[in-house]
């Protein structure tokens, strides 16, 4: 059983806290992250304090919080012995601009691709992550002298993302967590015929995952143990682009096809985020796709909800589908100057298996889902030349249409992060 004194409250609980601000923080030496460290293992909020705070609350799954988080440049600033250094995972240790070209990501040598603090120029140690009205406390004393970077996000009307589309809809419920499951959020077991928890291990580290085996690597247990890596990413989003090629390819369809149809096939659900196949107010999460009958079964296996979370519908054993699952924690965000997008971020214990097999593999691939080299029509990254990649197909009337489309979504930065646990912090801020 996790202890949910011990882990962060993002790790376990996603905050309805109506913001956010990632504040990212570089140190000018060890001790003062160290300082900062030792601090932060007092006062950020465990997923024990939010379970509390929901549980007050009568049910609402707001809460105010502040978490931290450490890029592998703080965790080194920090000072592991080389074993454990040598044992945190190679994603985390080289970092998100690396993973770039296998993740599909664009070209980081186009002007302005990635933006500060993760443009190149910038060494990163920490990053503070402030839910709602929280505040710092005596965090703010040990920051150094700033300002930082700081990106915001902000939940829209309806928990609508910027393309338009109700979002938060499936939220895996993690073993251990004070969270009931709710139908089609956890993992399916076809026996019992029921949906149930995700083992704990798949989320927090040092866990039983899955496979039965324990998360993370048993050399780097005094900084991983309730401890979660999170992915990080801006991701902007061509919100005028996106509802410009719906209308024309609803227009190219004919009878009376619209812009709002074309878009729910290629996202899996109607704007207010009820399923294709499903009617009524209730937008409802409890499907399978290839349950006979199922509701699943009218939603296009090229849709971005299928492939984000393919449930049973992969061609690797259905089981493997569970090791695959991300625990999103994403805000909408606007900046200065008009441009809008997601924060993405996301809980896993494995950024390789998790993570970047969904982003690299479901996403950029479609050959899984047998659709060739087609992408993911939200997310998926495709290219001005001519090419099977930039195909994009929906369903109508019991048929494949295909059309090619441009990209949607532009990465503009991000990086992986360490969640460490409360005693993890104290450690790495030890005096010495």
């Amino acid at each position: 059983m996790i202890d949910l004194e011990e882990v962060q409250s993002t790790v376990v609980r996603p905050s309805r806290a109506p913001s956010v601000e990632l504040t990212f923080v570089t140190f000018p030496d060890r001790d003062g992250l160290a300082a900062f460290l030792r601090v932060a293992s007092e006062v950020v909020t465990s997923a024990a304090k939010a379970v509390e705070r929901v549980s007050r609350l009568g049910g609402d799954r707001r809460f105010d919080a502040v978490n931290v988080g450490l890029t592998a440049d703080g965790v080194r600033l920090a000072g592991v012995a080389p074993r454990e250094w040598n044992a945190l995972p190679s994603p985390f240790t080289s970092g998100m601009r690396a993973a770039a070209p296998r993740l599909g990501d664009v070209d980081l040598s186009a002007p302005d691709a990635w933006v500060a603090p993760f443009d190149g120029r910038t060494v990163v140690h920490a990053a503070v992550l402030r839910y709602g009205d929280a505040t710092l406390g005596r965090l703010a004393d040990v920051l150094p002298p700033g300002p930082w970077p700081t990106w915001r996000g902000r939940r829209l009307p309806g928990a609508k993302e910027p393309f338009g589309f109700r979002d938060g809809i499936s939220d895996p419920v993690i073993e251990g967590s004070g969270t009931t499951v709710t139908d089609g959020n956890g993992v399916w077991e076809d026996g019992p015929g029921r949906w149930r928890a995700v083992r704990s291990g798949e989320a927090v580290l040092g866990h039983v995952d899955e496979s039965g085996a324990v998360s993370g690597h048993p050399d780097a247990a005094q900084v991983e143990v309730d401890g979660s890596y999170l992915v990080v990413r801006k991701l902007e989003q061509d919100v005028d682009g996106f509802w410009r090629e719906c209308a024309t390819w609803a227009a190219e369809l004919g009878g009376g096809v619209t812009a709002e149809e074309v878009a729910a096939q290629l996202v899996g659900r109607r704007p207010d985020g009820t399923v294709l196949g499903r009617d009524g107010p209730d937008p409802g999460n409890d499907f399978l796709y290839r349950r006979p009958g199922g509701v699943g079964r009218a939603v296009p296996p090229s849709s971005h909800i299928r492939r984000a979370n393919p449930r049973d519908d992969t061609t690797v054993p259905g089981d493997l589908v569970h090791r695959h699952l991300l625990f999103r924690r994403g805000y909408p965000y606007e900046d200065e100057d008009g441009t809008k997008g997601l924060l993405f971020m996301a809980c896993c214990a494995d950024l390789a298996r998790q993570f970047e097999f969904v982003q690299a593999r479901w996403m950029q691939d479609g050959v899984r889902f047998d659709l060739g080299s087609e992408r993911d029509p939200l997310i998926g990254q495709r290219t001005e030349n001519p090419s099977p990649a930039n195909v994009v197909s929906i369903d109508r009337d019991g048929v494949r249409v295909r059309r090619a489309l441009p990209t949607f979504v532009h990465t503009r930065g991000g990086e992986y992060l360490l969640l460490p646990s409360r005693s993890a912090l104290a450690l790495l801020g030890r005096e010495r």
